[in-house]
């Protein structure tokens, strides 16, 4: 009898709890409201989830306060990671300069899960932002340029895996988008253009405020990520924004995807996609650096929001 493959099922049980874990990590401390609004869980299950973690050790209630946090144990989940930040060495110089030239903050992720993750960025080298998003920061795959962008260009099987994922932990709130890439016509579309788009993002704080143009990045033959621009929705229409500035998100995409497949580092294999586990949290900056970065004075900007060139 021949053996059909099928892609693994997630346990919803262990996927939330882990996503509770995370949003208490980044949060630093937090109550049940909050934690239960970040995880978009039900406040019950996110109460037994948070329980459960301090009976295991990972999270404790801060003395005289109703607010949770990370314990040190939670440093043995990371034990056996083997750091990988070529992606991030790579890009961060043409990060750099596709600010001071497009003079918006770029970002590189990868994905996460069912998730994307944030690499790299240059919030802290422009004034034209709402929010500084840090390394460690995710964002939903299906609702992000740079999530559809990963999604058009991986591996069948990858993008199926992922979309069951995001079908176990989401249910039927992301069917229609779910649908929608199944169906490929979408991701058709962004394979031809060599980009992808998302307006007005929802996952941004605040909601609703910045859209984005991204592009993928590969290492050698398979996708490992996307490079994004982040920009005001009000500050210009997005087919305004795509003849602006999509080619030059394209090409330094292909930029950084040459570097990757050239240049040797530690002989790091270049056949294996670096979003893929192996690359998730290889930071190449503290919290800490990207703060006082951010404190530091800035070089005036000029603003060019109203232009349509």
């Amino acid at each position: 009898m021949e053996e059909t493959k099928t892609s693994p099922i997630p346990i919803r049980a262990i996927t939330r709890g882990l996503e509770v874990l995370r949003i208490i990590s980044f949060g630093g401390s937090m109550n049940m409201a909050e934690i239960a609004r970040s995880s978009r869980l039900p406040y019950p299950t996110v109460c037994r989830i948070v329980n459960t973690l301090v009976s295991d050790g990972y999270v404790e209630r801060e003395p005289a306060r109703k607010r949770f946090r990370v314990t040190g144990l939670v440093q043995s989940l990371s034990h056996g990671f083997q750091n990988d930040s070529r992606l991030v060495e790579v890009s961060r110089s043409h990060l750099v300069r596709l600010t001071k030239t497009l003079e918006w903050p770029m970002i590189v992720a990868t994905r996460l899960g069912s998730s994307m993750i944030v690499r790299d960025g240059t919030h802290e080298l422009t004034s034209l932002t709402l929010s500084h998003y840090y390394p460690g920061f995710t964002f939903p795959i299906l609702d992000s340029a740079s999530g559809r962008a990963y999604l058009a260009y991986c591996s069948p099987e990858e993008r199926e895996a992922c979309l069951r994922g995001i079908e176990v932990v989401e249910g039927s709130d992301c069917k229609h988008a779910i649908n929608l890439a199944r169906k490929h016509g979408d991701l058709e579309k962004i394979r031809q253009d060599g980009f992808a788009t998302r307006d007005r993002n929802s996952f941004t704080s605040p909601p609703g405020k910045n859209s984005s143009i991204a592009a993928p990045i590969f290492n050698g033959s398979e996708v490992c990520g996307a490079l994004a621009l982040v920009f005001f929705a009000t500050a210009m229409p997005m087919k305004a924004a795509i003849e602006r500035y999509a080619s030059e998100i394209k090409e330094g995409a292909k930029a950084i995807s040459k570097e990757l497949r050239s240049e040797k580092n530690g002989g790091a294999s270049l056949d294996r996609p670096l979003s893929v586990g192996r690359d998730t949290f290889g930071l190449n900056r503290s919290r800490a650096q990207h703060e006082a970065m951010a404190r530091a004075p800035r070089q005036p900007t000029t603003v060019r929001i109203g232009q349509t060139g």
